[in-house]
């Protein structure tokens, strides 16, 4: 799965399309288990797991399945690649959201409003930069702090769209799937803070 068709899957069409894009060019069968023996799938991915009772993700298209086992992560290479790439183009997305949201209120406008999504913007060309730098040898912390990156601008994003950034089904459902992404599969924890 190429960078652009992660992103230009993910961008328009949402987590789930996304997601079961990125299941079919990684992983034609089975599941990829992070670390806490978690997995997130297509909804119509089957796994020998328990499902996770989310009501948030309910009918989303996207399942959280608990009890896996050891991770698998480690054997699936460039996941944890192709994962920043699929969360940067949802990024992307809310950032056009949420843009737009704020213009249809007259708020684009606004000094500290503009500066916020600027940095968001820079958040954005920073973490591409760094993925196109991630095949490089070790990428490991290079590609963490890009999954983080991706967090703290999302939750910015969410942030300047008030309530409506929260609300699910909206941009924000896309927003907790990405950072729940980022939660079950990366190596530690860092991606939390923010």
């Amino acid at each position: 799965m190429t960078t652009a068709v992660q992103q230009d899957t993910a961008r328009p069409a949402g987590a789930a399309a996304a997601v079961r894009a990125l299941y079919a060019s990684r992983v034609p069968a089975g599941v990829v288990v992070g670390p806490g023996g978690h997995a997130v799938t297509p909804e119509d991915r089957r796994s020998a797991g328990r499902p996770v009772d989310l009501p948030w993700l309910a009918g989303s298209g996207i399942r959280v399945v608990a009890g896996l086992g050891p991770p698998t992560v480690d054997r699936h290479p460039g996941w944890l690649l192709d994962l920043a790439r699929l969360r940067l183009g949802l990024g992307r997305a809310l950032l056009e959201a949420t843009t737009g949201f704020l213009t249809g209120r007259g708020l684009i406008g606004h000094q500290l409003v503009r500066a916020a999504l600027a940095e968001v913007v820079a958040e954005h060309l920073t973490v591409a930069a760094a993925l196109d730098d991630a095949a490089a040898p070790d990428p490991a912390d290079a590609l963490i702090d890009a999954h983080e990156r991706i967090s703290v601008a999302d939750r910015a994003l969410l942030r300047l769209s008030g309530a409506a950034g929260y609300t699910v089904p909206g941009p924000g459902l896309d927003a907790h799937v990405s950072e729940l992404l980022a939660d079950v599969y990366l190596p530690d924890a860092r991606v939390c803070r923010g």
